[in-house]
């Protein structure tokens, strides 16, 4: 088996209740993933020629309070390592660690810049924290040299206004030269009858 590519999920929490997605209707545990069970995991992926282990899930990986720790282990394991996040907790000194440890990429899932539909799809009002955040990010200088890559994942429903979204992100983010723009179509994951889908 020619396994490379490895999804892993920190911890189980979410800051945010994006309605297509189950954290919006089933609450978790708070719970991390430990040091011991990482060290396990690390042990059991060596045999496999992994070319990217992302840090992602239906959790925010931010809120895992050992994030550093563990992408540090994941790196002096010899593994290239990506973050999954929605920016909410990507702060400045965090991003400068994660960079310091030579993360190879960041996907940030943003799907609007209207503070209005970002609440109600999110339900949180965290995009006032999350555009400083990408945009610092942006200007980190192993971004602006193109060592690391940074994704925006745009997710809505195909139509006029994921289309309308996706033209102002893309539009402020053109000029920064290092953003790549993933549209992704909405799966909904939480269970939900279509008609909720507006």
């Amino acid at each position: 088996m020619s396994l490379k590519y490895v999804q892993i999920e920190t911890t189980s929490t979410c800051n945010q209740r994006c309605f297509f997605c189950p954290v919006s209707i089933e609450k978790k545990a708070k719970v991390q993933l430990s040091t011991e069970r990482l060290d396990q995991i690390i042990d059991g992926l060596k045999q496999y020629p992994i070319e990217n282990i992302a840090i992602s899930g239906f959790t925010e990986p931010t809120h895992d309070k050992d994030l550093v720790g563990k992408v540090a282990a994941l790196r002096v394991a010899g593994f290239k390592v990506s973050i999954f996040t929605n920016g909410s907790g990507l702060k400045p000194e965090l991003t400068d660690q994660l960079l310091m440890l030579g993360v190879s990429g960041f996907t940030l899932n943003l799907s609007t810049l209207n503070e209005d539909e970002y609440r109600e799809t999110r339900g949180t009002q965290d995009l006032r924290r999350v555009i400083p955040n990408i945009d610092y990010l942006i200007a980190q200088t192993p971004v602006q040299d193109k060592s690391v890559e940074i994704t925006i994942a745009v997710i809505g429903r195909l139509d006029g206004q994921h289309a309308k979204n996706l033209r102002e992100i893309d539009s402020k983010y053109a000029d920064a030269g290092v953003v790549n723009i993933l549209i992704i179509p909405m799966v909904e994951f939480a269970g939900k009858s279509p008609a909720v889908l507006r």
